[in-house]
């Protein structure tokens, strides 16, 4: 394989050494008073050619051309055309300067819209991080398809820093999910999953994405809750070119497609994955009571343990997207895009190895090999309606909806010693989670005068999380192989399970941005509200045998329909109580003032936010019985923040930023409601104690964070960028979870904020380099974490990182762009990209347990984009190549006179998640 890579890539490089190519560059101009001054997004191109590009926003345009004679023509709304004849002979570069004059066939006030910023593209956005004010980090649309990036998840772990546990938990510079934060359009988005506050970033597909920004720095105009980082994804809006294109792909996954696939025998229609009103109606409404036995109606559906194995489809996918700007008078116009895909995939992990370790020692309570199936469904759709006026106004409504379905069926089978010595255990566990979104938005700007700006924001979001029927069953094989029902602890083995929640969020916001004199700098006041809504409810029922001899009573595992009726049982035992759900109000206002102000090559940007939050929680809703508690919790916050860049020439700034922080518990943290696990695993149960009121578990508050960020970044060329960074972050009451007992051997999952502070800091560096066609990209971080563990929390570690940080992460990508056919419109570009991370601190065990770790992972990918014509397009991905195992090891202290000294580790879970080889088809109308 490497032997391969390597001739492949040397051929690329041979083939761009001996194509000879003339640069062409220049700086256009235009008259302003009587000054000269650079001319953004002018039209520079080769007339008779596809060649072509617009200038940045310093007026530098650059073209790289074949030997030849040619016509170069410069344009802008509003100007006369400026022509001329330049000859290329593959050597010399050419610069072509020019200021262009207004001309009387068309107005000035239509060069905004005409003129519109391409912040798709990564030219575009290296200039906005140049020219910005505070650091920020983005990746475009045009870089995301380049690295063959199918969502937002995929996406923000392009950037450095950055690393994702699965697809549900993000993780920046080493710190995890809760202390960092999501927005949509620069509003706050509400996870549908109530485990996590960054919400599940794979839902978003790429179809509607036009750029991510990652935000490590703290800006006075944003909330303050994040010392990780702020993901802004921000979704496409209208073109300046009318479109219609249509997509069509499909994968394949070597180890699912073609292979038998379980799934649950359920109603509705799952290909889709809008199933959830079928699924419900397995479990009507009275069963789902609270701490009550029923006797079992015909309307109850016992046999719906059964499953299906068909073989497993190649992955799908496909989209329709289209936009088009209307002129209304000129000065006038409406902007519309509209977008809808659907994507799935068959995911299919076999012969997983699945331990369970009881005591530090490494006795083993349980040693399974388990199959482990997910059919996920993505269905996403975006409009977007914008109206602009000139320069001076515009307003845009977008409309966001998600729906994504999760239908995982996982069979597990091995020893479990607590059973039984001689006695095989087969668990099955299926379940459906629906998780969708739906975001409406409106955002206003509004230019008052030449130095004031209004701007504001409103925004209405839908969210909900709903697992309508999970179900558990469990068998044992006796020393005879026969299989019996498993009843150990009748009515908690086989069982299901129905969880739902449903949020509402409302945000609003507003400012005002005063220019000072001579581009001197400017002033921002604002006001912003945030209002969340969320309701938590969750019921589980068991299934009460009635054989007196059950284990005797043989059944067949591969036909559960045919076993499981009134002949086995005929009550139904409800395990819920009143404390598995709750009622959440979270309200946020705020101000801020930004101060910005330039000192030839410093800048300084001083700001200074405001923030009072209460949170209230009302728990014991399950049943409205009028023993429902409310807790309430309020904070009023100052967050200072300073920022300086320092241009130490035209190519390249130094920046320095200090502010401080917050990390909000998140309602499933301070809710006292009960989340159910699966079987095996421990039940949660979150902290609604404070320092003045603690809980037998401690107490759980903010958590604040002392930041210092110092940057160095160079611009050598255009689409060039070497930086390095570095970080430190004291996190002051760190928020952790803990194992607490209930009371003899018992013990539960809780959250508790911790006396010691922990640390955060690190490197980063990061690299984009161009050789004519050839493609370079390079980013790196260390990145170390520190906590101590106080003696309350019985791990065997006094004092560990912080969980799921990686002490490196490295992305590396090499491409090659290759032009051809007549008028050079066809571009092919082929091109592999890397990712790799370090061992990560996965699980923190306590009770006398080990911790586990996540071993390195390495991941490379391949990508040929080709276009044709500039509307057909041919896209082939291989990613996974490498194949790498997924591995988690737990650590083991065996020797016993030295009971705190670790000897070794053992493998507790292993998989692999197959290479999966894909191909795309658009069309542009």
């Amino acid at each position: 394989m490497k032997r391969n890579l390597t001739l492949v890539f040397a051929l690329l490089i041979l083939s761009f050494s001996i194509s000879a190519q003339t640069v062409v560059k220049g700086i256009v101009k235009e008259v302003q008073g009587d000054k000269e001054v650079p001319l953004p997004f002018a039209n520079v191109y080769l007339e008779g050619t596809t060649i072509g590009t617009t200038t940045n926003l310093d007026g530098y345009y650059e073209l790289k051309v074949e030997p030849g004679t040619y016509t170069i023509s410069i344009s802008f709304i509003g100007y006369d055309k400026v022509s001329k004849e330049i000859t290329a002979d593959g050597e010399t570069a050419i610069e072509v300067n020019t200021t262009l004059k207004s001309g009387e066939g068309q107005k000035l006030q239509e060069v905004e819209v005409a003129g519109k910023a391409n912040r798709e593209s990564e030219n575009m956005l290296m200039l906005e991080q140049k020219k910005a004010v505070v650091a920020v980090e983005a990746i475009g649309a045009k870089e995301m398809s380049r690295k063959a990036v199918s969502d937002v998840a995929a996406g923000v772990k392009k950037v450095t820093g950055v690393s994702m546990m699965g697809s549900k938990q993000l993780f920046v510079r080493g710190l995890g999910d809760r202390y960092n934060s999501a927005e949509l359009n620069g509003l706050p988005i509400t996870s549908p999953d109530p485990t996590k506050k960054v919400v599940k970033l794979d839902m978003f597909q790429a179809d509607i994405v036009k750029l991510l920004e990652v935000n490590k720095v703290f800006n006075a105009k944003n909330y303050a809750d994040y010392t990780g980082a702020l993901i802004n994804i921000e979704t496409k809006d209208y073109p300046t070119e009318p479109f219609l294109s249509v997509s069509i792909g499909g994968k394949y996954n070597s180890n699912s497609t073609g292979k038998p696939f379980y799934m649950i025998q359920s109603e509705g229609n799952k290909y889709f994955g809008f199933d959830v009103n079928a699924r419900r109606k397995l479990t009507p409404t009275n069963y789902l009571q609270v701490n009550r036995i029923m006797n079992i109606g015909e309307d109850f559906h016992p046999a719906s343990f059964g499953f299906t194995t068909n073989n497993a489809n190649p992955n799908s996918s496909f989209s329709i997207k289209g936009g088009k700007l209307f002129d209304l008078n000129g000065a006038s116009k409406i902007g519309v895009l509209a977008s809808v895909s659907f994507d799935n995939e068959y995911e299919y992990s076999p012969d997983v190895i699945d331990l369970n370790i009881s005591n530090k020692q490494g006795n083993i309570d349980g040693n399974y090999v388990s199959q482990i199936y997910s059919y996920n469904t993505y269905f996403t759709s975006l409009l977007s309606l914008s109206f602009v006026n000139s320069d001076r106004h515009s307003i845009t409504y977008n409309m966001v909806y998600l729906n994504n379905g999760e239908d995982g069926f996982k069979q597990k089978k091995g020893l479990s010693p607590d059973w039984g010595e001689e006695d095989t255990a087969l668990i099955r566990n299926a379940e459906y989670i629906k998780y969708r979104l739906l975001s409406n938005q409106i955002k206003g700007k509004h230019k008052v005068n030449d130095k004031l700006v209004f701007n504001w924001n409103g925004s209405v979001m839908d969210v909900m999380y709903d697992i309508p029927d999970r179900r558990e069953i469990v068998y044992q094989q006796n020393p005879d192989l026969a299989w019996t029902y498993f009843a150990l602890n009748n009515g908690n083995d086989t069982k299901r399970v129905i969880i739902q929640q449903n949020s509402m969020e409302y945000n609003a916001t507003a400012s005002l941005d005063y220019a000072l004199d001579d581009e001197k700098g400017n002033i921002a006041v604002g006001a912003y509200y945030r209002l969340k809504n969320q309701t938590y409810n969750s019921y589980m029922f068991g299934y009460l045998f009635n054989q007196a001899n059950l284990e005797n009573y043989a059944v067949d595992i591969s036909n559960p329909d045919a076993y499981f009726g009134s002949q086995i049982f005929d009550r139904v035992k409800s395990n819920t109580n009143d404390g598995m759900g709750y009622d959440g109000n979270l309200y946020i206002y705020s101000g801020f003032v930004d101060f910005v102000y330039n000192l030839n090559r410093l800048t300084l940007n001083a700001g200074l936010r405001t923030e009072y939050s209460s949170m209230e929680i009302i728990s014991n809703t399950n049943k409205i019985n009028n023993n429902e508690t409310s807790y309430s919790f309020d904070n009023l916050d100052l967050f200072p923040v300073v920022n300086l860049k320092y241009s130490v020439n035209d190519k390249s700034n130094l920046r320095l930023a200090v502010s401080r922080t917050v990390t909000r518990p998140s309602f499933y943290e301070k809710s006292p409601a009960q989340m159910i696990p699966e079987l095996g695993e421990r039940l949660t149960v979150g902290n609604p104690g404070t320092k003045d009121n603690p809980t037998a578990y401690g107490y759980l508050e903010n958590s604040y964070s002392n930041n210092i960020d110092i940057k160095y970044e160079i611009f050598p060329k255009r689409n060039e960028l070497i930086s390095i960074s570095a970080y430190y972050k004291n996190i002051i009451q760190p928020i952790e979870q803990k194992l607490a007992s209930t009371g003899g051997t018992d013990f539960i999952k809780t959250f508790v904020s911790t006396p010691e502070n922990a640390t955060a800091a690190g490197a980063e560096f990061e690299l984009k380099k161009r050789f004519n066609n050839v493609f370079a990209g390079l980013n790196a971080a260390y990145i170390y974490t520190n906590i101590k563990i106080p003696d309350s929390f019985d791990e065997l570690n006094k004092e560990r990182p912080l969980q799921g940080a990686s002490p490196y992460i490295i992305n590396a990508d090499l491409g090659y762009n290759l032009r051809y056919g007549k008028n050079k419109s066809n571009i092919s570009y082929v091109g592999v990209v890397f990712n790799s991370f370090g061992e990560r601190l996965y699980a923190v065990a306590s009770d006398g347990i080990g911790n586990q770790y996540e071993l390195p992972f390495n991941a490379l990918d391949f990508v040929l984009k080709n276009t044709i014509n500039q509307k057909l397009e041919i896209n082939l991905t291989v990613k996974n190549i490498l194949n790498s195992t997924t591995e988690y090891k737990q650590d083991i202290y065996s020797d016993l006179s030295q009971p705190d000294v670790k000897t070794g580790q053992t493998v507790v879970y292993r998989y692999k998640k197959g290479i999966t080889a894909g191909i795309g088809i658009s069309y542009k109308f």
